[in-house]
């Protein structure tokens, strides 16, 4: 669900069991208009922002044929989906009548899915003014089927805006999630979400043998800095440090977080070769990015980093704690070019 869910908002956060959910609001629908099998469709948010044609991805199903539905997409505009999603109004259809609307069926679904349609009520899903998605209900069941009645069509609107709010909750928690794991001045991810992605890229090289890389970052003489420009003209120092990792990192597979203060920690799926030529790369881009730029009460100097480097080396079966244990060795290093006069990089010893 989360690709679904990565849509703009005011606000953002951290996504319940949607899938359960979605499934549980389907078998409310089906409660309230008998139907032999419906689903849920929603369209492709990055395909909404780069202003293209959208599919429609089958994300939730019920019925005979739910298993081969889910996963498959409706092409842009096509079907009655296509329709109801272009034009933002409910419909019923019955394709056994002489309805125009049948023209709009898509029978490319059926065709996958080994299922036969006889009769659709679609209701748009929107998000406040916009719609995301579909309802479908196909096929009415009980005494007055197969063909779906006036009176339908406003519980499908009903169910779709029910499940509308509910994947808007659902985008504000995800949003939330995010801005609570991002660093405010830098923009980097910040500690909150390092240990977690720390012990999963360590039991990934563990399990599949690969080299992992951690370097620790240091920004030297800040003080120096804040002392002399003030600590407004230090904000804008670290502000640009973490600009020249996020672009020191961005072709290499890596992840940047702000440690704390004037720390940053770089996570690399790599060995050390790798890793210091990252660091020296970092530390060449912290140089242009910082020397000569206007901050509050001056102009920055070249702003030089400390680096402390640690490589996983031997891995030990089921060990919980090589994600730490790399940490620990990467700040250690890093302390050893420190006190060898900073401006430099350091490899772990252990």
């Amino acid at each position: 669900m989360h690709p679904f869910l990565r849509r703009a908002r005011r606000r953002a956060g951290d996504v319940p069991d949607l899938g359960r959910w979605l499934g549980h609001t389907l078998g409310l629908a089906r409660e309230l208009v008998p139907a032999e099998a419906g689903a849920i469709l929603l369209d492709d948010p990055a395909a909404k922002k780069r202003d293209e044609e959208t599919t429609l991805t089958f994300v939730a199903a019920f019925g005979p044929a739910h298993g081969r539905v889910l996963g498959q997409a409706v092409p842009p505009g096509q079907g009655i989906a296509g329709r109801v999603y272009r034009e933002g109004r409910p419909v019923r259809v019955d394709l056994s009548s002489d309805d125009p609307a049948r023209a709009d069926f898509f029978p490319g679904v059926d065709a996958r899915s080994s299922f036969r349609t006889v009769s659709v009520l679609a209701a748009p899903i929107r998000l406040e003014e916009h719609v995301c998605g579909v309802l479908e209900l196909l096929n009415r069941q009980g005494a007055e089927g197969p063909a779906f009645v006036p009176r339908d069509l406003p519980l499908a609107s009903l169910m779709a805006d029910h499940i509308g709010r509910a994947i808007l909750n659902a985008v504000d928690l995800l949003k939330e999630n995010e801005l609570a794991q991002r660093d405010a001045l830098t923009g980097l991810s910040n500690v909150r979400g390092l240990d977690a992605h720390l012990e999963r890229e360590a039991r990934a090289a563990q399990r599949e043998g690969r080299p992992l890389s951690l370097l620790f970052f240091d920004v030297d003489h800040l003080k120096r800095l804040n002392d002399r420009l003030g600590h407004q003209a230090g904000s804008e120092a670290l502000r640009r440090v973490g600009q020249a990792l996020a672009t020191a990192v961005s072709d290499a597979p890596a992840r940047a977080y702000r440690f704390g203060g004037d720390e940053f920690v770089v996570v690399l799926r790599g060995d050390a070769a790798d890793a210091l030529a990252l660091a020296d790369a970092a530390r060449a881009e912290a140089r242009r990015e910082t020397e000569g730029a206007a901050a509050p009460g001056g102009v920055l100097p070249a702003i030089e980093l400390s680096v402390g480097v640690a490589t996983l080396a031997t891995l030990h079966d089921d060990d919980a704690t090589l994600g730490s244990r790399l940490l620990r060795a990467a700040d250690r290093a890093l302390y050893r070019a420190k006190r060898a006069g900073r401006a430099r990089v350091a490899l772990a010893e252990d």
